[in-house]
């Protein structure tokens, strides 16, 4: 039983290495703190938990292939079940989208 609040479905949105942990001017220690918080998020779920993790994303101007968080290797097999969302066509028509510039 968790300590503390508990929900019916919990998401963890970006877990992809690099983000979940975040590695940029981290230590090990940093890291190991940061498998605990991931812990603890995940431990808030009572009937659902959602891992949500991108294969590309844009990150400081460019598309980067971002693998998922190393902490997914951690979770036992028999919990995980894999589930493919498929690209979304893009349906708007050049000519209605808004210019910024």
């Amino acid at each position: 039983m968790a300590k503390g609040l508990e929900f019916k479905a919990v998401f963890i949105a970006g877990v992809e290495d690099g983000l979940i942990p975040y590695t940029l001017n981290r230590d090990d220690s940093d890291i190991e703190e940061e498998r605990r918080l991931f812990y603890v998020g995940m431990t808030r779920a009572k009937d659902e938990l959602f891992l949500l993790h991108v294969r590309n994303r844009f990150l400081y101007g460019k598309q980067l292939t971002q693998p998922p968080s190393p902490f997914f290797s951690e979770i036992p097999d028999e919990f995980i079940e894999k589930r493919l969302i498929p690209d979304r066509p893009n349906t708007l028509k050049k000519e209605k989208q808004m210019k910024l510039f």
